[in-house]
C-alpha cells in the first residue's frame, strides 16, 4: 500500500481518511528485512507476485548467491515457485536513470536490533541497526556478530505472529489453536464439543485476506454440518472459566455483546453492508466505503430516530 499508486487504491474498500493520508506519502522505498532466506519465507507466491506486479514500482536484484538453496537440500514446488519469481524480478524496469520509480528490497539474513538518531540528518532520520544472521542446523537464525546501519524515515514492525499463548488449546509447536478443520482438538487429538476455531488463531500467519476469508466460509460449513451430524464421542468442555453451551441459546458474552452494540445481528449487518456499499458508489464508484465502530453507531443511532 505504501509503494501503490493512489488512482489503483482509490478502487478498493480502502477508507477515505487512510486514503488521504495515504497521499501526503513520501514514501520512495521500502526494504523488508527477514531474519532468515529466501528458502524459509512465510509469505506465499501469490503475494509475491503482485509485489513484483506493482505499477511504477521496482525491487531491487537480489544477488544469485542468495537464491542458491543449501547443499542437499532440495526445495519444495512451493520453495522453488518464490525463488523463481525472486529471479525473476519486476514486471517494471525503469528505461533510465532519472525515471522516477519507486522501489522497494528484500534484506534477507538480516535481524533488527534497535534504532538510534541518524548521524545524516539531511538523508534519513533515523538509522536501524541490523545484525547479521545465518541458519544454525535447525533452521532458526542466529546472529554472526556482524552489524550495519540502514537509514530509514519510518520503521513498521512485523516481527512474527502467533495466537495468544494463554488461549486454551493453544499448541506452542504449532503457534496456533489445535484444531481439525476447524474444530478444536485436546491434548490427546479429541475433538471438542461446540468448540471452533478459524483465521490465523487456526492456521497461523500464512497467506492473503482471501485465504483467511476461504478458511472462515469453510469453518461455518464445518459448524454446520456438525448440527445435523454430530462428531461421535466429542468430548464435552467443562472448566471454572468455560462453560458449554448449547446451540440453542445465546452465550452470555454475546448477549452482553449485543446489548453493548459490540455484537451485531446478521440483519443488522445486511443493513450496514448496504450503506457502506451506497457510501463507495457515492465516492465515484468505489466497492465500499467502511465505517469504524463509532461511524456504525452513528448511523444505527440515527436509523433507529428515523
Amino acid at each position: 500500500m505504501l509503494l501503490s499508486r493512489l488512482e489503483d487504491l482509490r478502487q478498493y474498500d480502502i477508507p477515505e481518511r487512510v486514503l488521504a493520508h495515504l497521499a501526503k506519502s513520501t514514501v520512495k522505498h521500502v526494504s523488508i528485512i527477514g531474519r532468515r532466506g529466501p528458502y524459509e519465507v512465510a509469505f506465499t507466491a501469490k503475494e509475491l507476485r503482485e509485489l513484483l506486479d506493482l505499477p511504477g514500482v521496482v525491487m531491487d536484484p537480489l544477488s544469485p548467491e542468495i537464491l542458491q538453496p543449501k547443499e542437499g537440500i532440495k526445495p519444495t514446488r512451493q520453495q522453488s515457485r518464490i525463488v523463481s519469481l525472486l529471479q525473476r524480478g519486476s514486471k517494471e524496469t525503469p528505461k533510465g536513470p532519472s525515471e522516477a520509480f519507486k522501489s522497494w528490497s528484500l534484506e534477507f539474513f538480516r535481524s533488527p536490533t534497535g534504532a538510534v538518531p541518524t548521524s545524516h540528518p539531511a538523508s534519513s532520520n533515523l538509522e536501524l541497526s541490523l545484525a547479521h544472521t545465518t541458519l544454525d542446523p535447525n533452521n532458526n537464525a542466529v546472529p554472526t556478530g556482524a552489524t550495519y546501519l540502514l537509514p530509514t524515515d519510518l520503521i513498521i514492525t512485523s516481527l512474527g505472529h502467533s495466537s495468544e499463548p494463554t488461549t486454551h488449546w493453544y499448541d506452542p509447536g504449532l503457534r496456533h489453536v489445535r484444531n481439525v478443520s476447524g474444530r478444536v482438538v485436546d491434548e490427546g487429538g479429541k475433538v471438542l464439543r461446540n468448540v471452533y476455531t478459524a483465521g490465523w488463531a487456526s492456521t497461523g500467519a500464512k497467506g492473503v485476506l482471501a485465504t483467511t476469508m476461504m478458511n472462515a466460509y469453510d469453518v461455518v460449513q464445518t459448524l454446520l454440518s456438525d448440527t445435523k451430524d454430530p462428531v461421535p464421542e466429542a468430548r464435552s468442555v467443562m472448566s471454572e472459566d468455560i462453560k458449554e453451551t448449547t446451540l440453542d441459546e445465546l452465550p452470555e458474552e454475546v448477549k452482553h455483546g449485543l446489548g453493548s452494540s459490540r455484537v451485531i445481528t446478521h440483519d443488522t449487518w445486511k443493513r450496514i453492508d448496504e450503506e457502506e456499499v451506497r457510501r463507495g458508489t457515492a465516492l465515484g464508484g468505489k466497492e465500499r466505503e467502511r465505517m469504524d465502530w463509532s461511524e456504525v453507531d452513528r448511523y444505527l443511532h440515527k436509523a433507529r430516530v428515523a
